[in-house]
């Protein structure tokens, strides 16, 4: 069991044998970016045949199948969607911008995810755009300061039985929501 909670619920959540493992953090975009261009990163529209491939991507990187969650966000935000890929053409990052939120949001590396990041933020937002990044992903936390978001609040990120897995985050640069990763 994995969850995110507030200061005053970890004392509750503790209480019933969950231990904290990271922290989730809420930022907004509320500067101008100063990225400069990601050169040499390979990022185009998302396509609907790339839709398998972008889920074996994101299991492979995060060790779950989420076929029914991925199949609806491209489903909802097909035009919202951007893809990096390597010389090989092969899948090295992906983000899925939401009128409000940017993620689900992997790449295999800062510069991808700062590539995929200019070309989303690109798009028109509802709001200044939010995400939510594991507080294990400095490389991601630092990126985000840099195009201009800043840390709004955190949750700790607690799990129940298991062991931590805080390897796999390193590829996390943006939460879709707390619900489903």
């Amino acid at each position: 069991v994995f969850l995110d909670a507030t200061p005053e619920g970890v004392q509750l959540y503790a209480k019933l044998g969950c231990v904290v493992d990271d922290a989730a953090c809420a930022y907004t975009q509320r500067r101008s970016s100063t990225l400069g261009d990601a050169l040499g990163c390979i990022t185009m529209p998302f396509e609907p045949e790339d839709l398998a491939k972008v889920i074996s991507y994101d299991e492979g990187r995060l060790g779950s199948r989420r076929t029914r969650v991925l199949t609806s966000y491209s489903e909802d935000f097909a035009d919202r969607i951007f893809i990096a890929r390597d010389s090989q053409r092969v899948i090295t990052g992906y983000i899925m911008a939401q009128p409000h939120r940017l993620g689900p949001w992997l790449a295999d590396t800062p510069h991808i995810a700062a590539s995929l990041l200019q070309h989303a933020l690109r798009l028109s937002f509802s709001g200044p755009p939010q995400v939510l990044v594991p507080q294990s992903n400095q490389a991601g936390r630092w990126l985000l300061e840099r195009a201009g978001f800043v840390p709004e609040r955190s949750w700790q990120s607690m799990r129940l039985g298991g062991s931590p897995d805080l390897g796999s985050r390193q590829w996390l640069y943006g939460y879709a929501n707390f619900y489903v990763g």
